[in-house]
Order: C-alpha cells, then structure tokens, then sequence
C-alpha cells in the first residue's frame, strides 16, 4: 500500500492496467479524500497523443 505523508491510511478501492484509486483521510482536517495516483512516473507514447488530441478540443475561459 501507498503511504502519503499527509493522509491517513485507508483503503485500495480500485485498480486497473494504468492507476490505483484509493480512500485516504487527509491529515490537517480530518476530510475524506479519492486519491488517483498513475502506475507509471511519465504517460506512454500513445498516451501522450490521446492527451494532445484531447487538449486541441479545449477552450480555455478566463
């Protein structure tokens, strides 16, 4: 298991090829928390096009 310096131990709740998701208590406030955290340090070649495609549709709002 994940240990994060600012969140409480809690539980694995899911887990695919890419991620783990966990339930986690952060620390400072006692507030309940998703954390999502990637397997891999850097996205994959295939993942960097989908992310790059993805963002050409975006628009930005300030």
């Amino acid at each position: 298991m994940l240990t994060l310096p600012n969140y409480k131990i809690g539980s694995q709740i899911y887990e695919s090829a890419n991620s783990i998701v966990y339930r986690r208590h952060r620390k400072k406030d006692n507030q309940p928390v998703i954390l999502k955290i990637l397997k891999q340090d850097y996205p994959t070649q295939r993942n960097s096009l989908a992310i790059g495609k993805s963002m050409k549709s975006l628009t930005i709002l300030i």
